[in-house]
């Protein structure tokens, strides 16, 4: 759904210094008075439309070769605007708060600001609006979003790990520009970003989240909404007064240590109909503001908030993906899914559930592309600060530098035959390996007759992308790295880690 701003005839998406998808035919749109006639003239193309209705207008119109300009002139019988724009690549960063994660929070934030390389990268924030009585394209009070071409002085607030991927394709070769459109919000659910109509098309989408937000707030009186919020506040203002201090009392200490010592920040806020967090809320105020803009890809990093429900995630994500193509007009529209890295403080199987169906979703959906950053992560911090670890992977596979365009994952798993010690011979083929390594011990768990167990896979051999285990012969199912914060030791040979597996056997 596209929602537009009354009587902008451009959206500032489309303002000075705005990178465009060269080489395509990409959307143009805005909003005029009704039936206006609307002309739009880019570079050596020329396109007419007449508005709808309610004012929005659209047109498809060729692009230019990477690294050139053009003049965007849009024009109707009472208004004109003209803006100046690159064309280029555009990526889509969106999900929750690890890729909104800032760069002026990240690791080598002094690093970086000594020494920031002179590229061609810009950045385009969607404004993080709550709930809006009329469409908006910013805060009340705010200025309006706007490009801006990165740079030692202004980086500080832009996602930390969209900036790394778009460094590592320009290092990988692609050419300048490239333009990263942030759409995100944290401390959100994947059903934020999707309507009410197809949260409820899905029956168990519908029960998780519809169903529980309207038995949340169906009836319940502003007044109580606004002592929940206050006791809220006082809980949350406390807990930041309890961490302040203690980081001043140990300045050496990192985030791990402090939150072990004084708790984890308290969330979720109440739910309330005007919660940032209530299903479909961001796709309204802040999704449908970029819609249909044209893109290159999208990445995905998000599922931290949804691990209450990760029985749910398989749906709610393949969801997502499905309706964010239909609504950009791009039904092969590259997503690149970016799996969790290592939490544990979650509850038990939660954050494997959820990993299990983000590679779920890139098996089963054309040109969606697992990222695996499970070799990563903090054990009691949900925001790692290194970002140039998972951003630097996650443009290596957009640019395909090893050859691969996923990290690797199971593809299918052979029974053979019965050992001579009693042992069950498995193999496991992976895809997106030539040759295998096993970084330390080995380890799978094995479930026999309803427990599980961990086991070291001693009689383990790697050939090639197989991998072969001995296991005991009235084993059930073999899960691999089945934990919050596992530590994989299987790569491929650049690196790569193999995404957690549970396989079933026989």
């Amino acid at each position: 759904m596209q929602t537009l701003v009354k009587d902008t005839l451009l959206p500032p998406l489309f303002g000075d210094g705005a990178i465009l998808q060269a080489n395509a035919t990409v959307n143009i749109f805005g909003h005029a008075h009704p039936y206006q006639q609307v002309k739009v003239l880019l570079a050596q193309a020329t396109v007419s439309t007449a508005a709808s209705e309610d004012g929005a207008w659209l047109v498809s119109v060729p692009t230019g070769k990477v690294g050139t300009s053009a003049q965007l002139h849009v024009e109707t019988s009472d208004n004109a605007t003209s803006t100046e724009v690159r064309f280029g690549t555009v990526i889509l960063a969106a999900g929750q708060s690890n890729i909104e994660f800032t760069l002026a929070e990240e690791k080598h934030a002094t690093e970086l600001r000594s020494v920031f390389p002179t590229t061609e990268i810009s950045c385009y924030q969607v404004a993080s609006i709550d709930t809006e009585d009329e469409p908006a394209y910013s805060v009340p009070g705010s200025p309006a979003p706007a490009w801006h071409q990165l740079s030692a002085r202004n980086f500080g607030p832009h996602s930390a790990i969209a900036f790394y991927a778009a460094l590592e394709l320009l290092r990988a070769g692609q050419r300048g520009p490239i333009g990263i459109v942030e759409c995100y919000r944290g401390g959100t659910s994947a059903s934020c970003w999707l309507p009410a109509d197809e949260l409820g098309r899905e029956p168990t989408l519908k029960t998780t989240y519809l169903d529980a937000y309207h038995q949340a707030v169906d009836g319940v009186a502003q007044s109580i909404f606004d002592k929940e919020n206050a006791e809220y506040d006082a809980v949350f203002k406390a807990y930041q007064q309890k961490k302040a201090a203690y980081m001043r009392a140990h300045p050496d200490l990192g985030q791990n240590v402090v939150k072990q010592k004084v708790g984890h920040t308290p969330w979720p806020p109440p739910m309330t109909p005007a919660a940032f967090f209530r299903p479909s809320g961001l796709y309204h105020t802040e999704f449908s503001k970029i819609v249909p803009f044209t893109f290159d890809s999208v990445v995905w990093y998000q599922g931290e908030n949804d691990a209450p429900h990760p029985h749910a995630y398989g749906a709610l994500l393949s969801s997502l993906i499905n309706r964010w193509r239909a609504d950009l007009q791009q039904p092969q529209l590259p997503f690149y899914v970016v799996q969790l890295p290592q939490y544990n403080d979650e509850p038990v199987d939660a954050w494997p559930l959820l990993r299990m169906a983000q590679a779920k979703a890139t098996r089963e959906l054309p040109n969606v592309h697992l990222v695996s950053i499970v070799d990563t992560g903090e054990r009691h911090n949900i925001h790692p600060t290194d970002k140039r670890t998972p951003g630097t992977r996650i443009g290596d596979v957009m640019a395909k530098v090893a050859g691969y365009c996923d990290t690797p994952q199971i593809q299918r798993v052979t029974t053979e035959d019965i050992l001579t010690d009693g042992s069950r011979r498995m193999t496991f083929c992976v895809d997106h390996t030539h040759q295998l390594h096993v970084n330390g011990r080995l380890e799978v768990q094995v479930l026999v007759q309803n427990d599980w167990h961990t086991v070291t896979a001693t009689n383990s051999t790697v050939s090639s992308n197989k991998l072969t285990v001995g296991l005991p012969t009235n084993a059930s199912a073999v899960r691999y790295c089945w934990d919050n914060a596992p530590v994989p030791t299987l790569y491929n040979e650049v690196g790569y880690p193999v995404s957690p597996f549970n396989v079933r056997i026989g």
